[in-house]
């Protein structure tokens, strides 16, 4: 992954599997400018899921992107976007337009 733009359709792919509302980076991690090491995702989900369900949006996220990434609810990490410690750099919703 050289961008957060390339990003954008490989983690909708896995919103639309995982029925996520809406993601939003809220941190990168690169080495250098060229080459994004890791990223961290807010996720908003439509309806609530098992601790394994969630845990295969991790999972098949660093499949899609081949970084590692680190997913979070928006709902648990509520305080402290209110708050403004975390705020996302980048939403992503899901891809309407694709077929299942």
């Amino acid at each position: 992954m050289k961008n957060l733009n390339q990003l954008k359709g490989r983690i909708q792919v896995v919103m639309e599997k995982y029925d996520i509302r809406k993601a939003g980076i809220f941190r990168t991690c690169s080495r250098n400018d060229a080459m994004l090491r890791s990223v961290y995702l807010l996720v908003e989900l439509k309806s609530k899921m098992s601790l394994i369900e969630f845990m295969g949006i991790q999972h098949d996220l660093e499949d899609e992107l081949g970084i590692r990434v680190g997913v979070f609810e928006y709902d648990a990490m509520r305080s402290a976007l209110q708050r403004g410690v975390i705020a996302p750099q980048y939403t992503i919703h899901p891809n309407h337009h694709s077929l299942h």
